[in-house]
């Protein structure tokens, strides 16, 4: 894939559709992951299952493609990377005490813009090499330092920001979100954005590519990881699953229990057992400083292990190569939808706000709860397309711009 020729220093930056649609298209995924809990076994939860740990990396991989073409616009990139940064960390401390349930990234894109200053210097190899060696980092760093590390609650009026460690550990290492290896996304995301997006070649090449890279991370890794242990759980000869010797005493350290009390624990369900005890081998890990090697292979949702982060890297490129493809086939009839996606940061706050007045999920069905996301789904874009008519940004987008101009 060719890079992009550079364009003169503020010149008008340039927009994308298909860059607006997988916008669109992640937003569309965040609320299913925030709006719909893992169920029983169905379409229901297969497509809310996959949807776990796809829409993030998208959204940071997009934040990268934005980081490089910002570059070629404004005048003093770096001074706005730092306003939006600015802007970014108490909009999204306030909105997480705000929201419920909901885990807020715009702190975390805070620091991946400040990262990103000096980041998008790189050439594009040194992109590419530093972002397979963060996510390899991210098995380290979430093993050895997130459980060592100091945790960070809550804003707290700003009390919560003294002192600040813990909000930085939060941000870098022990986080819903951490720099490592989530940094990894915004790098090849810097790497894409100096590509020809305009190009159909390029798109069908990021189809393709991206897939493979996705298949690998994830089916290899599922199949490596099943095979070795990676979450904590194996099936055994008969297919059952059975928890890690090492894993189940750390688990009956943690909690309290004797090792052949863990081993008693059988839910009728051979799903709901596997499901049981990987979210006690998760709840064990945050709290134990032991390196699991296995634990590379694990390609849950937000592991930060780098099968995840292979595996969700592909998908974010096969994506964005799809929405590309589409927005030129399709652009007449996607209007609405490329509104959403201008207006990204707005439909952030607003459903994260929103939940507050839903069922919650313990007291919903999957049905009400996918019919409350399609309301929110249909009400967001059809007020991102009347609001299109008659303004550039979203209001949200508006603020950040008249805050940020550089």
């Amino acid at each position: 894939m060719a890079p992009a020729a550079a364009a003169p220093i503020g010149a008008p930056r340039p927009r994308f559709d298909g860059v607006d649609l997988a916008r669109a298209l992640a937003i569309g995924g965040m609320l299913v992951a925030h709006y719909v809990a893992r169920g029983e076994p169905g379409p229901g939860d297969a497509v809310r299952g996959f949807v776990d740990g796809r829409a993030m990396p998208l959204f940071v991989v997009l934040f990268g493609v934005s980081v490089t073409l910002l570059a070629r616009g404004a005048a003093h990139p770096d001074r706005t990377l730092l306003l939006r940064a600015a802007v970014f960390l108490p909009l999204g401390l306030v909105l997480q005490e705000a929201t419920v349930g909901i885990l807020v990234i715009l702190p975390s894109y805070a620091l991946y813009g400040v990262a990103a200053i000096g980041l998008r210097r790189l050439g594009d190899r040194a992109l590419l090499v530093g972002a397979a060696l963060v996510a390899a980092a991210g098995a380290v760093t979430d093993q050895i330092l997130a459980p060592r590390w100091p945790t960070y609650t809550q804003w707290d009026g700003g009390r919560g920001l003294v002192p600040p460690w813990k909000l930085l550990a939060n941000l870098t290492v022990n986080g819903p979100y951490p720099a490592v290896p989530s940094l990894a996304f915004v790098m090849v995301g810097l790497w894409l954005g100096r590509r020809r997006l305009d190009d159909v070649r390029t798109a069908a090449r990021l189809v393709v590519v991206g897939a493979l890279v996705g298949l690998v991370g994830y089916a290899g890794g599922r199949a490596v990881g099943d095979r070795v242990g990676a979450t904590g759980v194996y099936l055994d000869a008969e297919g059952e699953p059975r928890l890690v010797k090492e894993r189940r005493d750390e688990v009956a350290a943690v909690l309290g229990y004797k090792p052949h009390q863990i081993d008693e624990i059988e839910p009728d369900d051979a799903r709901l057992r596997r499901l049981t005890f990987e979210q006690m081998v998760r709840y064990t890990q945050d709290r134990v400083a032991v390196f699991h090697a296995e634990r590379v292979f694990d390609t849950t949702g937000h592991s930060q292990m780098p099968a995840w982060t292979f595996g969700a890297t592909g998908t974010a490129c096969a994506a964005l190569g799809l929405c590309l493809l589409a927005a030129r086939r399709l652009r007449h009839g996607l209007g609405p939808l490329l509104a959403l996606g201008r207006m990204s940061l707005t439909a952030y706050a607003v459903q994260a706000v929103a939940i507050r007045w839903t069922p919650s999920l313990e007291h919903s069905t999957m049905a009400g709860q996918y019919a409350v996301t399609l309301a929110l789904a249909a009400a967001l874009v059809a007020f991102a397309a009347l609001w299109g008519r008659w303004f550039r940004r979203g209001p949200l987008e508006s603020l950040l711009h008249a805050l940020t101009r550089a």
